[in-house]
């Protein structure tokens, strides 16, 4: 599944004895070989994916339509509104405020983020060690 702009696969792990998402950006040292498992039935709690993630932190922001694209390839085409004024309203629950500041920050000026008011706070006093940088 791609979530948060990473691949995970839902694997057994042998060391747990149970199934894990597991990030594939993770996994450093993986080997081929010729050892075969048995299939393993999956149990629907485990497929239910929303549960591996959790969403506290909601945010709402407004997009440029120039990177419109990007909101589609990462979660989908209904993941936005077309306003009148030409603008993407977007709405969607982050898990931590490290990851929504590294997203928000990738857009450059082209995202005005409306809420949550502490990462709009964030933002600027980031903003201002980077003018103050250069």
């Amino acid at each position: 599944m791609f979530r948060w702009s990473s691949w995970y696969v839902l694997g057994y792990c042998l060391e747990r004895e149970d199934f894990r998402l597991f990030k594939l950006n993770r996994l450093w040292s993986l080997i081929c070989n010729k050892e075969y498992f048995d299939k393993r039935r999956v149990p629907e709690e485990k497929i239910e994916f929303d549960r591996y993630f959790s969403n506290e932190i909601k945010l709402t922001a407004l997009f440029d339509v120039k990177v419109k694209y990007r909101l589609i390839e990462e979660y989908g085409i209904d993941s936005f509104t077309n306003l009148e004024n030409g603008k993407l309203m977007f709405e969607i629950g982050f898990e931590s405020s490290e990851n929504l500041l590294s997203w928000v920050l990738s857009f450059g000026d082209s995202i005005e983020v409306i809420k949550p008011k502490e990462v709009c706070l964030e933002l600027k006093r980031q903003a201002e060690n980077i003018l103050n940088k250069y």
